[in-house]
């Protein structure tokens, strides 16, 4: 499996998020940016919210979270993500790169490295998996947690010459 080839079945377009915004992101981390001064705290967990970091996809720095960045929804790490400490995620992690993890992380949902080939870069074969996992590091596939983090993805699109029965139960 090289990284091309593992690039074609991914279902969707890195690029439209990448460099047209085709998401719109509830947080946005500057590259170079300090996450503890822009991630939520509090009551703003409430919502699994969509954060973008734009650390890449070329020529970023990488991006490093540990048990203050702890949390939930989906995030989207342009470059390269490294998690230290008590690190905690229930969601979907996406990064376009390299993922290191270093800790006691517990990743409860999704996570998928290495789409920066969806943009035509070059990413080495290391770059498919996780780079490193040292300490204690838990990733488990939970269902319900990557739905919560991608409903506010879901959007109804009308179609020409179309029609849908979607209205509500009495």
């Amino acid at each position: 499996l090289t990284p091309a080839s593992a690039a074609t079945g991914i279902p969707f377009d890195l690029s439209d998020i990448v460099y047209r915004g085709a998401i719109q992101a509830t947080i946005t981390i500057p590259n170079g940016g300090n996450p503890t001064t822009y991630f939520p705290s509090g009551s703003a967990w409430d919502a699994y919210p969509t954060i973008l970091v734009r650390n890449g996809p070329t020529g970023g720095t990488a991006i490093s979270l540990g048990p203050g960045h702890s949390g939930k929804g989906l995030l989207i790490v342009f470059g390269d993500l490294v998690t230290t400490g008590n690190f905690s995620w229930d969601g979907v992690i996406i990064v376009g790169s390299q993922l290191t993890m270093r800790g006691t992380e517990d990743v409860r949902g999704a996570v998928a490295t290495g789409l920066n080939a969806k943009l035509g870069l070059p990413v080495s074969e290391s770059d498919l998996g996780i780079d490193e996992l040292a300490g204690n590091t838990k990733l488990r596939y939970n269902s319900c947690l990557v739905t919560s983090s991608m409903t506010s993805l879901g959007a109804l699109r009308a179609y020409q010459n179309t029609w849908a029965n979607n209205c509500p139960a009495y």
